[in-house]
């Protein structure tokens, strides 16, 4: 049956209003990676992240191929993570020792326990034993380098209380770094003096430390990230670009909220058994 013009003009009316709503409902649940994703529970997204930036502006760790020390290096990762983690909608993430005041090991997990962390994620860069380092001239001055060794890793400690947790945090940070075209760095294995680390997975670059003060004395999930090798020369003008700290920031944030998303039990008061 035919239709009349009114009607066949009512009929348009309705397919270009159902069309317009589709698209602004569309518009409205897509998100831009400067937006929290509302997709997170606020469970999830509640936690509170403690951004441990290891060394200090005195004693500033190691030293690299170029003569900077790696706290700078450490600070500037780890402002970039809190910044990422808060646009994600983690508001809560926070920075341990932002200034790089002298601070020792155990207070940089107390202050994470007082605001009930729920993950402790301390940034490192990485060096290598003297033995593999040779001399170069750096604008004037004597510096050390190697290009032997290259990469991040993962240290977790077994005498955490968290162990089996600090593994699966492990695991979700190591996916992230891989499934982002990164390869660790597996010279802490070496049996040399200064090394010798237990690698508890090879593909993903993660090892225990046991001792480690940062990782024992942590009462929540806690991880120690060297992101990079800054006493090869290559590396550190890699870890010197805006990008590829962007990069790194983007496989923590990813491996962080994965964690967080699967973890089953309560980790700001649950322990392993």
């Amino acid at each position: 049956m035919k239709k009349s013009m009114p009607e066949l003009f009512i009929v348009f009316i309705t397919l270009l209003s159902s069309c317009l709503l589709f698209s602004s409902s569309v518009m409205a649940n897509s998100s831009t990676p400067n937006q929290p994703n509302n997709s997170l529970s606020h469970e999830v997204t509640n936690s509170v992240i403690a951004i441990d930036i290891g060394h200090s502006v005195k004693k500033v760790g190691a030293t690299s191929a170029r003569g900077v020390g790696e706290f700078f290096f450490n600070q500037r990762l780890a402002k970039k993570l809190k910044k990422a983690l808060q646009a994600e909608g983690f508001t809560h993430a926070f920075l341990i020792n932002p200034e790089g005041k002298p601070i020792k090991l155990k207070e940089r997990t107390a202050l994470a326990a007082e605001k009930n962390a729920a993950v402790f994620v301390s940034i490192h860069h990485d060096s290598m034993q003297m033995q593999f380092l040779k001399e170069w001239q750096h604008e004037g001055k004597t510096l050390l380098h190697s290009e032997k060794f290259q990469g991040y890793s993962l240290f977790i400690s077994p005498k955490n209380k968290y162990a089996v947790t600090n593994r699966q945090l492990a695991n979700q940070i190591g996916t992230a770094f891989l499934e982002a075209g990164f390869t660790p760095t597996l010279h802490h294995a070496m049996p040399i003096k200064g090394e010798n680390r237990t690698l508890l997975d090879k593909d993903k670059g993660i090892y225990a430390f046991p001792e480690l003060a940062v990782l024992r004395t942590a009462t929540m999930p806690a991880i120690l990230v060297e992101c990079g090798v800054i006493l090869n020369r290559s590396e550190e003008l890699k870890l010197n670009d805006p990008d590829y700290q962007d990069r790194i920031v983007h496989v923590l944030v990813r491996g962080i909220k994965q964690f967080l998303i699967t973890s089953t039990s309560n980790i700001n008061t649950a322990q392993d058994q």
